[in-house]
């Protein structure tokens, strides 16, 4: 389990428990993260992701009269969404269920994951020589001048379909370990393509790792220096997610 603590008021925190995949990949460091509280958490656990995605149904619908087959569109994404997030071995996923211009009911995803490329250490070398050759490839820093990769764009789903999404994703290398943070984020429609990649932008530059915290379950006790942490922030809107090996 890991605990996700609000960043609203130091003298009012709450905490959740979030299940997360067995099988999802993630480094024996610490690392912080900021997430946005209006987006859904994707369970993606075997035992409990289907309970979880009606759970978000009726939250982000509630007050309007679905019918059924726009009930089962909906559910049918969020199913596709889960399945991709365990195949992919995706740590985090996150979704923004709405209806788009022509009725369809879709939903926009945000997903963190772990890549190791060990051997190797993780470096934007070797983060150029992956993902240099995707579309709108460029280089970013994070407030902290931690230097990642941004990249992404209007993609086709599939040879038998015109239906495109806009994906965006950020690799951000983690210094003296094999390990890069991977970042993406989905829209199902242009109009909200931008709105997707200024959200992958501020959750790769709210990331904060911590290589040399190794090896530690995660204690809800833990408190970090003040200088440990950096210029971390938490906007009102967003939740501070502490996340240790177990």
């Amino acid at each position: 389990m890991t605990d996700l603590v609000t960043g609203e008021d130091n003298a009012d925190v709450r905490q959740q428990q979030l299940s997360l995949h067995p099988q999802a990949f993630r480094p024996n460091f610490l690392w912080t993260a900021q997430l946005p509280t209006s987006w859904a958490f994707l369970d993606t656990h075997p035992a409990s992701w289907q309970r979880q995605a009606e759970r978000i149904i009726d939250q982000f619908y509630s007050g309007q009269r679905l019918k059924s087959a726009q009930r089962k569109a909906i559910y049918a994404r969020l199913e596709e969404a889960v399945k991709a997030a365990q195949d992919n071995k995706v740590l985090l996923s996150f979704v923004l269920p709405g209806t788009l211009d022509d009725g369809e009911m879709s939903a926009c995803t945000l997903l963190v994951r772990w890549q190791s490329f060990s051997p190797q250490s993780a470096s934007m070398t070797i983060v150029d020589t992956a993902f240099s050759g995707r579309e709108g490839f460029e280089h970013r820093t994070t407030d902290n001048d931690a230097a990642y990769a941004l990249f992404g764009g209007r993609r086709q789903i599939g040879p038998l379909t015109d239906r495109r999404i806009w994906n965006y994703q950020a690799a951000l290398p983690v210094p003296s370990t094999s390990w890069v943070a991977m970042v993406s984020g989905v829209a199902p429609e242009e109009g909200l393509a931008p709105t997707i990649r200024d959200m992958v932008i501020r959750l790769t530059n709210s990331i904060n790792t911590f290589p040399e915290l190794t090896g530690r379950v995660l204690d809800p006790e833990l408190a970090l220096e003040p200088e440990q942490l950096g210029d971390l922030r938490a906007a009102d809107d967003d939740i501070v997610l502490t996340v240790a090996a177990e």
